[in-house]
């Protein structure tokens, strides 16, 4: 986003029925970093995109699971 880059880690796995964190991980210059975690209920894909300027998530779940987007920034 902008002059940023970020790397996004879905987690699909679920431990004991409990949800488990998907990563987001901010580029330093060197490394990515962590950023944030986001719940997630058996993530499989995350997939960016960009609407008038506008950047986006889109968090694809398992079946019977909410798959989420998520904006990030506003212009």
């Amino acid at each position: 986003m902008g002059e940023d880059s970020y790397l996004a880690a879905a987690n699909s796995e679920i431990v004991s029925g409990t949800n488990v964190n998907s990563n987001i991980y901010k580029w330093n210059g060197t490394s990515f970093v962590y950023f944030t975690g986001i719940t997630t209920a058996g993530s499989t894909d995350w997939e960016p995109f960009t609407i008038d300027g506008n950047h986006y998530l889109a968090l694809a779940n398992k079946p019977n699971e909410d798959s989420t987007i998520y904006l990030g920034d506003v212009n």
